[in-house]
């Protein structure tokens, strides 16, 4: 008995189950690991895929995404791949040098969300995507300068106990409890 070259479930058509005939035939999201079946039906492989969808700047070497956008704030690549949606950016970057370790974020060193060019891309933690944002100045919550935040911890060391935490938060216009915040190192840590 002919069996799917997936899944080993039967056979229904062109070396296929029902289910991934179907995305084969309907959809164009089979993930193709089988050449064979690439050249003879033409479905296309996830690297031709991202491929047809970029735009190459010639200047910076970015290839931006020129196919769906995630909606929103941050507006990264995505595409549908085996019915799931998935970052253009991270599918780029498995396609093209491997698996991504768990937990781990997919950084761009172009600082081009569209570009998914593997070259451009690098595994790092959030701490590591968090700190390249800010040393970058793309951190626009920012409320204070580098200046301020220092200013800030060296008045707190020295009128601790003299003045109210409320009297110093006024002179820079911030909230209480940014101020304490920032003064006993609880936020902008990467700020010495």
């Amino acid at each position: 008995m002919r069996t799917c070259e997936y899944c080993e479930k039967k056979h229904y058509a062109k070396g296929m189950c029902h289910m991934h005939y179907q995305r084969m035939h309907l959809r164009n999201t089979l993930d193709i690991k089988n050449p064979n079946l690439v050249r003879r039906y033409g479905v296309k492989t996830l690297k031709e895929r991202l491929k047809e969808k970029v735009e190459v700047n010639k200047e910076t070497g970015c290839w931006e995404w020129q196919g769906a956008m995630k909606s929103g704030k941050k507006c990264y690549g995505t595409m549908i791949v085996n019915n799931e949606q998935k970052a253009a950016h991270r599918m780029a970057y498995q396609e093209w040098k491997g698996e991504l370790e768990d937990g781990k974020f997919i950084c761009h060193t172009c600082d081009n969300q569209r570009c998914i060019n593997p070259e451009h891309l690098y595994q790092g933690t959030a701490l590591d995507n968090t700190g390249d944002m800010i040393r970058r100045g793309r951190c626009t919550s920012a409320k204070l300068t580098r200046e301020q935040v220092k200013l800030i911890r060296r008045l707190y060391k020295k009128y601790k106990g003299k003045l109210t935490i409320k009297e110093l938060a006024e002179e820079f216009d911030i909230g209480i409890s940014t101020f304490h915040h920032c003064a006993v190192g609880h936020s902008y840590r990467h700020i010495r």
